[in-house]
């Protein structure tokens, strides 16, 4: 988990993995830790998988997205509302990509990340970016809708940057983010913004047919909503440039209960 220095300078002989097509159900080498598409998840799962495992890898940050949503002042969101001196915490990249995060969060001053993506190409990808840095991060394939590959109270922050708006069930995915959580742990959710009308229009379209892995995007009241229900207090919100917001929660200080605040009401 610890982002350090690596010493074998063979790294810098490494083979870099490039995209490259593959077919729906192809076996994945050995480095995906056992992680495979589960016969029960959605068209929108599916969509999102074989979009960002074959697709994504090695171009991500070049996509028409990034232009409008300029990543730098998004990462930069990220790296000043941490809840403590970057060197000191421990920080969860939930939805990596390219790890494009990771490398700032590392160029920050942060020495202990780990961080996941539904898309084990994508996972393996990071990982060699990386390397280049001569940089460990611990990377896994996971579905935060399911099941975070750590233990509990192992984290002080997690992000979600460009992630809520993928997950079909988010509060399933909220609820194994708080378990992860430490106590007075923080979650940043940064998300691109639409008017109302447009984002109707949008929702309407990805309910019937979904668009790269896009499940429903969110007004500022709703990701609050979100939040507040899984249990975080929001001591942050807003819109920063013209077509993202963000909101920031922590989990009160007493909160030793790591079920989902609805079962438990």
């Amino acid at each position: 988990m610890i982002a350090k220095k690596m010493t074998d300078q063979n790294n810098n002989n490494r083979r870099i993995i490039r995209p490259r097509h593959h077919r729906p159900g192809e076996n994945l080498d050995s480095t995906t830790d056992g992680f495979s598409p589960k016969k029960d998840w959605d068209r929108h799962k599916k969509s999102s998988y074989h979009t960002y495992n074959y697709k994504m890898p090695g171009k991500y940050d070049s996509i028409l997205a990034f232009k409008i949503w300029p990543a730098d002042k998004w990462d930069k969101m990220v790296t000043e509302n941490l809840p403590g001196p970057i060197n000191r915490i421990a920080i969860l990249d939930i939805g990596t990509a390219s790890g494009r995060l990771l490398e700032k969060l590392v160029s920050a001053g942060a020495v202990n990340l780990a961080a996941c993506d539904l898309a084990p190409r994508m996972v393996e990808f990071a990982r060699h970016r990386l390397e280049k840095m001569n940089l460990s991060v611990g990377l896994k394939p996971a579905d935060a809708e399911y099941r975070l590959p750590w233990p509990d109270n192992q984290f002080d922050a997690a992000v979600l940057s460009g992630v809520l708006h993928h997950f079909r069930h988010p509060r399933k995915a909220l609820t194994e983010i708080r378990r992860v959580l430490k106590n007075r742990g923080r979650l940043i959710v940064i998300e691109p913004f639409f008017p109302p009308p447009i984002r109707h229009i949008f929702n309407l379209g990805l309910r019937i047919m979904p668009h790269e892995g896009d499940c429903r995007y969110y007004s500022l009241k709703e990701v609050e909503s979100l939040l507040t229900e899984g249990g975080f207090d929001i001591i942050k919100k807003g819109r920063f440039t013209r077509l993202s917001l963000y909101a920031i929660g922590d989990l009160p200080d007493h909160d030793n209960d790591r079920s989902d605040p609805k079962e438990s009401a």
